[in-house]
């Protein structure tokens, strides 16, 4: 877990990735977003705000700092099953191998 008292200011780049399993099979997209982390609340979550000046909240523990930069990368992934009647939704953080696997396919299809 990154030092709390050094991530006020930190630029982090995070990948939400939505991923459907349906009749079709399972598919899956990812949207990526860049912050400044603006605030730490009592319960370790930090505070972000995108450059759209979207506010986003985001698990400190969940942060991973960047191999090529600085800063902090992090990432979550929601699933969608529409076969699964008793918990059609999960959400799970990504790794730091996901997230580094999605930041680069996304830096190749240019986002």
């Amino acid at each position: 877990m990154p030092d709390p008292t050094k991530l006020i200011g930190q630029n982090v780049t995070l990948a939400f990735r939505t991923t459907h399993i349906d009749r079709a099979g399972k598919t899956s997209s990812t949207r990526i977003a860049n912050a400044e982390i603006v605030q730490l609340d009592p319960s370790g979550a930090v505070l972000l705000v995108a450059g759209d000046g979207i506010h986003l909240q985001f698990p400190s523990e969940q942060l991973v700092a960047a191999p090529d930069r600085a800063g902090y990368i992090g990432g979550q992934e929601i699933v969608r099953d529409f076969h699964n009647g008793v918990e059609p939704f999960s959400l799970r953080w990504l790794n730091g191998r996901e997230l580094k696997n999605e930041l680069s396919t996304a830096q190749r299809a240019g986002q």
